[in-house]
């Protein structure tokens, strides 16, 4: 039980970084996108 727990618990803390990861990433997109929406007024 304790070797399963633990494999569980690894499994669902890489889960949690990819999550974390995948949040910054569309945190990023979603500032790009601002930016071109700025340089497109400019334009």
């Amino acid at each position: 039980m304790g070797e399963a727990a633990a494999a569980v618990m690894k499994i669902a803390e890489k889960a949690l970084g990819e999550v974390q990861e995948s949040e910054e990433i569309l945190a990023s997109l979603e500032k790009i996108l601002e930016i071109l929406k700025s340089a497109k007024e400019v334009l």
